[in-house]
């Protein structure tokens, strides 16, 4: 397989307001993968933080920060060591030292993201089926964090071995926010067993 000369751009938005936009592109060529963020903040004297966390925590994670100080000269520093959430921080400024990137700024959160794309065309889903696994009209409290656990039967035309060819979420317009991440399991048991249809 020969990889494309021009790797593909790959795109998210850090935040629902995409104030933070990070861009990429993967080079397996050159085992090097080339970032870039943009930012729509306005401040006399913006900083921006972006960096890896194996946990999503901000203590630990290996920060770039790029700031305007207050004599309006330009920095760009390598904070931590550490490493494949993205973590990001920014704030109106002016910035003095690299704790107020750690302690957080005015602006703050995390990614989960999968930066390594394999460089593969997209599949024919001509003879396809799709699968919806979703959770029906859950309503989440705003002060603490829910799981919500959903039990479903599949469609009797899944009952031989299928393979899977591609896979993501579909979240709600308006509720991008509050989806944070989804698990998906296979529960295998014999054939005269009913199974519960769960929903909590």
């Amino acid at each position: 397989l020969r990889l494309p000369s021009h790797p593909k751009i790959y795109d998210v938005p850090l935040d629902i307001n995409d104030t933070l936009h990070l861009y990429w592109q993967v080079d397996y060529e050159t085992e090097s993968v080339r970032i870039e963020i943009h930012s729509r903040a306005f401040s006399p004297h913006p900083w921006v933080a972006v960096g890896f966390s194996d946990r999503g925590e901000f203590p630990g994670s290996d920060m770039c920060v790029f700031w305007v100080d207050w004599k309006k000269k330009i920095h760009f520093q390598n904070a931590e060591r550490g490493t494949t959430h993205i973590v990001w921080a920014w704030g109106l400024g002016p910035l003095y030292s690299l704790e107020g990137v750690i302690a957080k700024g005015d602006y703050c959160g995390e990614v989960k993201l999968e930066l390594l794309k394999p460089a593969l065309p997209d599949p024919n889903l001509e003879n396809s089926k799709e699968l919806l696994v979703r959770a029906n009209k859950v309503s989440v409290p705003s002060d603490e964090t829910t799981y919500w656990c959903s039990v479903q039967k599949l469609p009797e035309e899944f009952i031989k071995k299928h393979h899977m060819l591609k896979f993501g979420p579909r979240i709600e317009k308006g509720n991008e926010d509050v989806v944070h991440h989804m698990e998906v399991f296979h529960c295998e048991h014999p054939p005269n067993f009913e199974v519960p249809l769960y929903q909590g």
